[in-house]
């Protein structure tokens, strides 16, 4: 594969952009890709990313340079699964569709300082095959987007986009990544919204199952299987019908190698603290979550467990009690995913005593005082973990 045997050349102005550790790295600013959104296919894709991450030094560079790439090194980057012969033959088709395709852009007015005016911007300008090689260009429009970025970025492995096997996976990827940094990691999204983003109108037809069959839950599978995200969502419904999904962005980095859905552990106590303070930076969200993993401790949830039940629960304390007493003495084969259900607004309805037929109709409602339950729980030790 071509990507693998690319060196970094001492001679090359390179601030750790085009490579990093030998790979080689995307950059694009958040509000581009948040906004900037053209239907490409998956070939298409990689065409875009391989270009953008050969731009020599982004922090610095004013305007684009003609790229020229031996057609057997663009072909094995653009279809790495594909035979040689049956690559050669689909590359000018893929690079002319791309070439056709095109959205509105406002960009500065050169006539009119200070205003904005729309332009019509293209992917890539020119392309050219010569003597077995394709010479191809950026659009000199795009140029605010992706040099002299000094903040407000994100950086994408183009070993992201190789190994992606869906459409979807890469501009998923590349939205949440945009949103990494929200605060409390969630980002929610109108559904017509995100379906749109993602190119998967017309599959799904209206059908948010199909939606999430064909087009969501593999691109979520492939983020958390290779890139540096470790992502989940929940379904948001007015009434009947849902109508957002958030999504839930958490970096690896602060992570252990282990990413077992619901089983996330932080690498260090540290790292979690680091975490929650970027997350949340405030001092009772972080105490609540210490008086959940105690209230909880026989079910020996984590501190990240118990900082999702707390925002599911949108901080409400006494939901949180009240849900647990209810079903901590139930078996369950999923507990913090149970909780997670039954916290969520409008989920829990609490049994009223009824008759003696069963034990949910005989469950009583109590009246919680929060800080009685403060203080019982923060006297209590730190459930310890097995190793």
């Amino acid at each position: 594969m071509a990507t693998k045997n690319i060196q970094k050349k001492k001679s090359e102005r390179i601030i750790g952009d085009m490579y990093e550790n030998g790979e080689l790295i995307a950059v694009k600013a958040n509000k581009f890709v948040q906004e900037y959104k053209v239907s490409l296919s998956l070939a298409e894709i990689r065409i875009v990313n391989y270009l953008i991450a050969h731009i020599e030094s982004p922090q610095y560079d004013k305007k684009f340079r003609k790229f020229k790439f031996e057609i057997k090194e663009f072909c094995d980057a653009v279809y790495p699964d594909v035979k040689q012969g049956d690559a050669y033959k689909r590359l000018p088709e893929t690079i002319q569709a791309l070439s056709d395709k095109s959205a509105w852009k406002e960009v500065p007015s050169t006539d009119n300082p200070g205003k904005m005016k729309k332009v019509l911007i293209r992917w890539i300008e020119r392309p050219e095959f010569d003597e077995g090689y394709v010479i191809i260009e950026l659009n000199p429009y795009l140029a605010p987007y992706l040099l002299q970025l000094d903040k407000g970025f994100i950086k994408s492995k183009f070993q992201y986009t190789i190994l992606a096997q869906s459409k979807y996976t890469i501009p998923l990827y590349e939205l949440l990544k945009s949103w990494e940094l929200v605060r409390g990691h969630k980002k929610r999204f109108e559904l017509g919204e995100l379906r749109a983003y993602m190119d998967a109108m017309e599959k799904s037809k209206n059908n948010v199952a199909e939606f999430k069959r064909r087009a969501l839950d593999p691109a979520v599978k492939e983020i958390n299987d290779f890139t540096d995200l470790q992502v989940s969502y929940t379904q948001i419904k007015r009434g009947r019908r849902v109508t957002e999904i958030e999504f839930t962005i958490l970096p690896k980095r602060m992570l252990t190698g282990s990413q077992v859905p619901g089983q996330t552990e932080f690498r260090d106590a540290q790292t979690f603290d680091s975490y929650m303070n970027e997350a949340f930076g405030e001092a009772d969200q972080l105490h609540d979550v210490d008086v959940i993993v105690r209230m909880m401790a026989k079910k020996r949830i984590t501190k990240l467990d118990a900082l999702k039940i707390y925002d599911a629960a949108r901080g409400d304390m006494e939901l949180i009690a009240k849900v647990y007493e209810y079903c901590k003495g139930k078996k369950i084969d999923n507990f913090v995913a149970y909780m997670l259900r039954l916290v969520s607004p409008g989920e829990f309805k609490e049994p009223i005593k009824n008759s003696a037929k069963n034990n949910f109709s005989n469950f009583e409602g109590r009246s919680y005082d929060y800080d009685d339950l403060e203080s019982q729980f923060l006297r209590a030790p730190a459930p310890r973990r097995e190793d």
